[in-house]
């Protein structure tokens, strides 16, 4: 190897590439439950699981320092994308919106009873 090329990182040998696969036979210290864990990681983090469900992925994260890390490490993408600003409209798009709404509260002959702007229903985005 040439002492000006980069080094090759090692593979991660923690939780596989692809979460939708589960946890694949050469990943270092994986079982049969990291499959189950790393499908249902995503409701975890969101407190959709029940508690029984909540309680098992605990249990399983105790015990398998892989499936915490990638627990650990998935939480903090969800806590950064957080953090960043919603994605702005394109040109045009709140106009036509608001046009849509005002035109479908609209009653034939008969104005609205109430205004749609901003000051009722707050920014569009």
């Amino acid at each position: 190897m040439n002492s000006d090329e980069p080094p090759t990182p090692a593979p991660y040998t923690g939780m596989p590439s692809d979460p939708g696969r589960g946890a694949s036979p050469e990943t270092e210290g994986a079982t049969a439950d990291c499959e189950r864990v790393v499908g249902a990681m995503g409701f975890y983090l969101t407190h959709e699981l029940t508690i029984e469900e909540r309680l098992s992925l605990d249990s399983h994260f105790s015990g398998c320092p892989a499936c915490r890390r990638a627990a650990e490490e998935y939480a903090e993408v969800i806590r950064l994308a957080r953090t960043l600003p919603p994605p702005a409209l394109p040109p045009g798009v709140e106009q036509r919106l608001r046009e849509m709404i005002t035109h479908a509260t609209r009653a034939p002959n008969r104005e609205p009873d109430c205004s749609l702007d901003e000051t009722v229903v707050g920014p569009l985005w």
